[in-house]
């Protein structure tokens, strides 16, 4: 076990009270911690205009020869319309919408951890650390759909890594990871990097699946059905209506003139800050060069591979100028990592779970503009001092 057995026993008795214990803290902690970002207005306005009658552009008609995408959340978009068209505060709808998703992707991280862990003690564990990540905490508000996609990822890994023998594999169990999967490209785009490795998961295991081929044929036809389905509407809907698949966001971050170098610099800057701010860093040295006992099945090879093509994914695009805000959705495979990492330190295991935690809390404290990256509290200021 990653933690005393002492510790462990105590959780394993009643887990689904401390889990529940915890989750109330946690939840509590995110609505004191909780700040509006002024991005988040840029998707308030569409949502407005929207509800005004004008369609999901900028400005009123008149204004820009033609609709431009300058968001980048389309379902989170459109569900902020639901309180505007409600006569709602906005900013409170969507922090509370935040709360919401900040408890589903918690305890997603429970079930996966659970999954691959193998003990509920230590799968509380890494809802500690994942919900004591200042970063994490922070970004269960912010007005943004940071942690709606964080919470249908989590969930989509979860349903996928519990697909272990063939009666696991249920049309419903397919039907879930499919509404989930394109839920979430729906939320965010980028959340294909993701979806990527699940659906390596998912195809390794279905050639050796023992089933008759027109059963895995039946479950692969609707695993896709509903995720195709979905994004496939929504990009011709787009091309229709913006005359491109990409938001200008992409273009202006990722245009000709940008040097490959540079950006590939900022991006390690970007999460080079935050693996040691977090005290990351040790437990990925850990992680390889224990690599062959932590990473034991194909669940775990997905999670390490996931987090790998994120940290390329960031690193290529630059990373954010948002405190961390791209590190978000990994956190919770992370701290699975870390949970994994503790087994391997025998009496130093305490110590390094408190190391983690105290090295958040010290960070969430000290965080100001490092490099162009923009500390949370800044990007709460600019809504309240603007």
């Amino acid at each position: 076990l990653a933690i005393p057995n002492a510790i462990a026993n105590r959780l394993d008795r009643a887990p689904l009270f401390y889990l529940g214990v915890l989750l109330l803290i946690l939840l509590g902690a995110a609505w004191v911690l909780r700040f509006i970002q002024d991005d988040a207005f840029i998707s308030f306005r569409y949502s407005y205009n929207l509800v005004e009658g004008w369609g999901l552009q900028f400005n009123p008609p008149g204004f820009d020869p033609k609709p431009v995408e300058g968001y980048t959340n389309f379902l989170w978009t459109m569900i902020m319309a639901v309180p505007i068209a409600l006569g709602y505060d906005v900013i409170i709808a969507s922090q509370l919408l935040g709360l919401v998703c900040f408890f589903f992707a918690l305890l997603g991280t429970y079930r996966l951890a659970t999954e691959l862990l193998g003990t509920r003690s230590e799968a509380i564990i890494a809802v500690l650390i994942a919900g004591t990540n200042f970063t994490f905490i922070s970004y269960a508000t912010g007005g943004l759909e940071t942690m709606l996609v964080t919470a249908l990822l989590v969930w989509c890994f979860r349903v996928a890594a519990s697909l272990k023998t063939s009666d696991d594999w249920t049309l419903a169990r397919m039907l879930m990871i499919s509404v989930l999967a394109g839920l979430a490209v729906l939320t965010r785009m980028d959340a294909g990097v993701f979806l990527m490795v699940i659906a390596g998961l998912l195809g390794l295991r279905w050639l050796v699946l023992d089933k008759p081929l027109g059963h895995k044929l039946g479950l692969a036809i609707v695993a896709a059905t509903p995720a195709v389905g979905m994004i496939g509407t929504w990009l011709f809907w787009k091309i229709g209506y913006y005359q491109d698949i990409f938001p200008n966001t992409y273009y202006v971050k990722l245009s000709d003139e940008a040097d490959p170098l540079v950006t590939a610099l900022r991006g390690i800057f970007f999460s080079g800050k935050f693996l040691i701010s977090y005290l990351v860093l040790p437990f990925l040295v850990i992680l390889i060069v224990r690599f062959f006992k932590i990473v034991r099945d194909l669940n775990w090879l997905a999670l390490v591979g996931i987090l790998t093509l994120w940290l390329v994914y960031i690193i290529q695009t630059g990373g954010d100028f948002m405190e961390f805000r791209f590190f978000v959705a990994a956190i919770p495979l992370l701290a699975i990592v870390i949970v994994a990492c503790l087994r391997q330190l025998n009496g130093f295991r305490l110590l390094m779970l408190a190391a983690v935690i105290g090295a958040s809390a010290f960070h969430g404290g000290t965080s100001q503009r490092t490099g162009g990256i923009e500390a949370i509290r800044e990007l709460n200021a600019h809504v309240l001092e603007g």
